[in-house]
C-alpha cells in the first residue's frame, strides 16, 4: 500500500455517460488516504456529476477544466487546458492556472513560440507541461522538443508525467528500483501517477494494456484499497509496469541522454520495442 510519505497524482476522465458503478467506484478511488489532489479532464463532463464529487471530500484537492460551470469551492480549482500546436486560437487566458499539452512529434514553430511567450508573460499564471506523442517516436529527436523550452521566457513547471533524470540517478527509487524495506523515504512500488478511465487505470496515463489497472472499474463495484493490497500487488500487470520502469533506467537515465524525459511516452515506446 501507498504509504503516509506518498502522493499520488489521480487524473480522472469524465464523460456525461459514465456509468453509476464507475461514479460510484471514482469514490473509493478518491476516498482512499493518499488520494489528495485530483485532476478532472473531459469534453463532456457533467457539472453535477463533479459537484458531487467535491461536496464529498473537502479536504481534497480538485482541479477541473474552466469550461465546466460550477461555483468556486475552497477546495476547487479551475484550469485552462491549452494545445501548443493550437495556440493561436487563444486570444487570452481565462484562468491562472495553464495546463499546456505540447506534441513532442510536431514541430514547434518559432512564431508560435513568440506567440504564446506574450501570452503567458502574466506574473500570476501558473504554466503545467504536459507532453504527448501523437505519432511515433520511433525516430524521435527528443532533445529538439527540449532545446524548444528553452525559448519559453516564462516559468513552467511539468506535471507527474515528465521525470528530471537527474533526481531519478540520485533517487532510484523515483523509478521504481526499490521497495519500502530499503528506500530512503520509505516509499512503496505502487504507479504513483494514475490515469483513471472508464476502461481501466493506466498508470503514468501509458496506454498499454498488458499493465492497466481494474479493467472492470465501469461494471463492477470495488474496494481500490482491497484491491491494491490483494489483487494488484506482485500481479503480472504490476511486475511489467516495474519491469518497464528498471529498462528505462538501464536505457535512458543511466546513459544520461536527456534532461527530462516524458515516462509515458517513452514506457509505452519501451514496451512496444521490448515486447
Amino acid at each position: 500500500m501507498y504509504n503516509i510519505f506518498e502522493s499520488p497524482t489521480i487524473r480522472i476522465e469524465l464523460n456525461s455517460n459514465d456509468s453509476l458503478i464507475y461514479l460510484n467506484n471514482l469514490q473509493s478511488i478518491i476516498g482512499t488516504r493518499f488520494a489528495d489532489k485530483i485532476y478532472f479532464y473531459g469534453y463532456d463532463i457533467d457539472s453535477k456529476t463533479v459537484n458531487d464529487i467535491v461536496n464529498l471530500f473537502p479536504e481534497k484537492e480538485f482541479y477541473i477544466p474552466i469550461n465546466v460551470d460550477l461555483k468556486q469551492k475552497e477546495n476547487l480549482s479551475h484550469y485552462a487546458f491549452i494545445y501548443l500546436h493550437d495556440i493561436r486560437k487563444y486570444e487570452k487566458l481565462h484562468s491562472n492556472l495553464v495546463i499546456l499539452n505540447i506534441d513532442i512529434t510536431e514541430y514547434v514553430d518559432r512564431d508560435d513560440i513568440d506567440y504564446i511567450n506574450k501570452l503567458m508573460n502574466k506574473d500570476y499564471v501558473i504554466v503545467i507541461i504536459q507532453m504527448v506523442a501523437s505519432k511515433t517516436v520511433k525516430n524521435l529527436d527528443f532533445q529538439r522538443t527540449l532545446s524548444s523550452l528553452e525559448l519559453f521566457d516564462f516559468d513552467f513547471y511539468f506535471d507527474g508525467l515528465v521525470k528530471p533524470l537527474s533526481i531519478i540517478r540520485e533517487h532510484p527509487c523515483n523509478a521504481y528500483l526499490c521497495n519500502g524495506q530499503n528506500c530512503h523515504s520509505s516509499k512503496s512500488n505502487f504507479p504513483r501517477y494514475l490515469h483513471v478511465t472508464n476502461k481501466g487505470i493506466y498508470p503514468y496515463s501509458a496506454k498499454i494494456e498488458e499493465i492497466s489497472m481494474l479493467k472492470e472499474i465501469a461494471t463492477h463495484p470495488v474496494d481500490f484499497q482491497e484491491y491494491l493490497n490483494h489483487r494488484y500487488n506482485n500481479s503480472l500487470e504490476h511486475r511489467l509496469f516495474i519491469e518497464l520502469n528498471k529498462r528505462l533506467f538501464q536505457e535512458y537515465v543511466m546513459n544520461q541522454m536527456f534532461e527530462y524525459l516524458p515516462w509515458n511516452i517513452f514506457m509505452e515506446k519501451m514496451f512496444y520495442e521490448k515486447y
